[in-house]
């Protein structure tokens, strides 16, 4: 989305591939399309440090393989996973009888 509305955008992936569950090809797709709309995606890259940039920018240090690299950006969002909320869903927290 941020793309889209004209940010550069930049996905860090500690492990190997974007989608960790799917396999290769499903995976490998993704990043592809991800990165056909301008994306860039760093797999491999683990995140060490960041830092004030001034100006309102911040550096993000990467470890890679081939050695360390240094990022900027404005806005940083961290998403280091997600814990499913859907016991409100349930039937009989709905009050919703007729489904069991």
């Amino acid at each position: 989305m941020f793309r889209r509305f004209g940010s550069e955008v930049t996905i860090v992936q500690s492990r190997s591939r974007l989608m960790m569950p799917e396999d290769d090809e499903v995976s490998g797709t993704v990043a592809d399309i991800l990165r056909e709309d301008g994306i860039t995606v760093l797999a491999s890259a683990t995140p060490e440090r960041v830092e004030d940039a001034g100006n309102e920018m911040l550096r993000l240090l990467l470890r890679r393989a081939e050695g360390t690299r240094w990022i900027e950006g404005s806005h940083l969002l961290s998403a280091i996973g997600r814990i499913p909320n859907t016991e409100e869903l349930a039937p009989a927290a709905t009050g919703n009888t007729a489904c069991g």
